[in-house]
């Protein structure tokens, strides 16, 4: 009974501690400033093509921006609302085709998903653009993890690692409640599907129903196009006040999704890590694929070198102060 107490105790503590930024000012203040230095930290334990990865998105996005500045938002809003007209003019065809755009956005590598998102509430309005995009992004789950499964899963397991293979015992070990978390994580959508069909621990109706609970999240991207509607809408009456209470929204939307998606990719990290505070040897390399973003770039050239990973407090062993080097079957040091 006492250990148990003491576990309980330990849980309870660690809630605390998780939440305790939230609770108080000065405590999220102290958040807020710790954050650019977690940031930064988690950008170097990257592996080099998730770095790449994040420098191609984020050059994307620049361009993007800089595309809107030439071109200017007004005329952009003009054509987006045009094509979003056509579309409806299309009826159940404009339907489809939306739909099947987020179906296709959701198998990797593809991108394109939170676009499609955005334009299904853009042209059909929250409603029924959420009906649209939330039976789209199910269907579109489903055939990626199968397709995944089924034609790719042998190729994955061929170029998986010590971190990978911990990553998917500690995801059997603590089932559905860490897929729904892992779900809600900021990780690209076509990417998350992926990393769970070649997890292969990971059951298709725990990755199911886990989809199913991220739909309350998949309604801010609908939602944030149905106010850009409202934005470049012709025959809405041009008031500041309406104006700047849409843009308002959007950002407050926005921020709502990246904020929770980032606390629970901290929360989800701590309950990997808690289990080698509980006797648990996988928790830590677990941890350290999801951190270092093993799924955007997990494979990389074998002929690598990877440092050993030490834990908190502890040295490092290094044969001859070097690096170590995977041995292939054959015992050649590769």
């Amino acid at each position: 009974m006492r250990g148990l107490r003491v576990s309980q105790e330990d849980e309870s503590s660690s809630g605390t501690d998780m939440l305790q930024p939230l609770l108080t000012p000065q405590g999220l203040a102290r958040y807020v400033r710790r954050v650019p230095r977690e940031l930064t930290a988690w950008y170097r334990n990257l592996s080099r093509t998730s770095k790449k990865t994040i420098w191609y998105v984020t050059l994307a996005h620049l361009v993007a921006l800089t595309l809107v500045i030439l071109i200017t938002p007004t005329r952009i809003g003009q054509w987006f609302n045009a094509f979003g007209i056509k579309l409806r003019g299309m009826g159940v065809g404009g339907m489809f085709l939306l739909g099947l755009m987020v179906v296709l956005s959701s198998h990797p590598p593809l991108i394109g998903f939170s676009g499609s998102m955005t334009l299904i509430g853009f042209t059909w309005g929250v409603w029924p653009g959420f009906a649209i995009a939330s039976t789209s992004c199910l269907l579109g789950a489903a055939i990626s993890f199968l397709s995944v499964r089924r034609f790719f899963l042998s190729w994955v397991q061929k170029r998986s690692n010590d971190k990978w293979d911990a990553f998917g015992r500690v995801m059997r070990e603590k089932g559905l409640p860490l897929v729904i978390m892992i779900r809600y994580c900021p990780v690209p959508w076509a990417l998350s599907n992926g990393l769970f069909a070649s997890v292969e621990s990971v059951k298709f109706w725990h990755y199911m129903v886990a989809t199913l609970c991220l739909q309350p999240r998949l309604f801010i991207p609908v939602f944030i196009g149905s106010r850009l509607n409202s934005l470049t809408d012709e025959n809405a009456t041009h008031d500041p006040l309406r104006t700047w209470l849409n843009i308002l929204t959007i950002a407050l939307s926005f921020s709502f999704s990246l904020g929770t998606g980032y606390w629970i990719y901290r929360l989800t990290l701590e309950q990997m890590r808690k289990m080698d505070r509980e006797g648990g040897m996988e928790g830590e390399l677990a941890a350290e694929a999801l951190e270092e973003g093993e799924f955007m770039g997990p494979y990389e050239d074998d002929e690598e070198d990877e440092p050993l990973t030490a834990r908190p407090g502890s040295k490092p062993f290094r044969p001859n102060g070097g690096v170590l080097r995977r041995v292939s079957s054959s015992g050649e040091s590769v």
